[in-house]
């Protein structure tokens, strides 16, 4: 018996097109490389739900400080609607050799149809940077009920 996996209501977009960040940026992607059902709105940012469910995701946003000091931040949350649904532990700078910060923001949620995500980097290092490339920065989301 064969199982084929078939999920159209995907999407994942990696990269972002700039690497400016700061307190409460969102981010764009330079890449979208699965949009099944069109919900990639690059004007605003944002994915839009155009079938109703429940979803799983996943962000991973890589963020870079130079000379960082003890307490001091890195952090990364994903919005629906404008509410902050789902924030990743923040990384508070402990050692000031530590530079690079990998947040990982999980998220199950039921959506409605056109219900809206919004990735978002916060951070209050000094000279900030995210990372660019797709191994840097992702946002996938998938329909599973």
């Amino acid at each position: 018996m064969e199982i084929v996996f078939q999920n159209k209501n995907s999407f994942v977009g990696s990269g972002v097109t700039s690497n400016a960040v700061g307190a409460n940026t969102k981010l764009q992607f330079n890449s979208i490389e699965i949009d099944d059902l069109s919900g990639w709105d690059n004007a605003n940012k944002r994915w839009i739900c155009k079938s109703a469910g429940e979803y799983k995701g996943i962000a991973i946003v890589r963020l870079n400080g130079v000379s960082p000091t003890i307490g001091q931040y890195a952090g990364a949350y994903i919005l629906v609607n404008g509410v902050t649904i789902k924030r990743k532990n923040y990384a508070y700078v402990a050692n000031s050799n530590v530079s690079t910060y990998f947040l990982v923001v999980p998220i199950q949620i039921k959506l409605n149809f056109n219900d809206y995500l919004e990735l978002y980097a916060d951070t209050n290092l000094t000279t900030p940077t995210v990372g660019t490339l797709s191994e840097e920065v992702c946002f996938e989301i998938m329909k599973v009920g």
